[in-house]
């Protein structure tokens, strides 16, 4: 079963976090999984740090974050990422090399 949750309001400021969550405890305590999607273009356009860049397109191009929080399925938790193809609603998932150019970008914008 997937479900979705409301947030609480982060105002671009930071990335949203579990405790973010609507009703946190209950939805953390009974989750078997909990992944946090992102998108700073979506949040921040062409102010944003985490992009990738397509040569026939002139903006910054979306780089979805997937933060493991929370994982009872196996040890993995940390981040992913996948480039998204607007045009096409197709999610890419990004090389190692560029997975750890983004992983910098997010640390540099969390002060880590």
């Amino acid at each position: 079963i997937v479900c979705t949750a409301e947030l609480r309001k982060t105002t671009g400021l930071r990335r949203p976090s579990k405790e973010d969550i609507r009703e946190a405890k209950k939805i953390i305590y009974e989750a078997k999984s909990i992944m946090m999607l992102y998108n700073e273009v979506g949040e921040k356009g062409e102010m944003a740090s985490v992009y990738y860049n397509d040569k026939n397109k002139p903006n910054k191009q979306p780089v979805l974050e997937v933060k493991i929080d929370k994982n009872k399925y196996s040890g993995m938790k940390g981040r992913l990422f996948y480039e998204f193809i607007p045009e096409m609603a197709y999610f890419d998932e990004a090389l190692p090399k560029a997975a750890q150019t983004y992983a910098q970008a997010v640390n540099n914008s969390l002060g880590a």
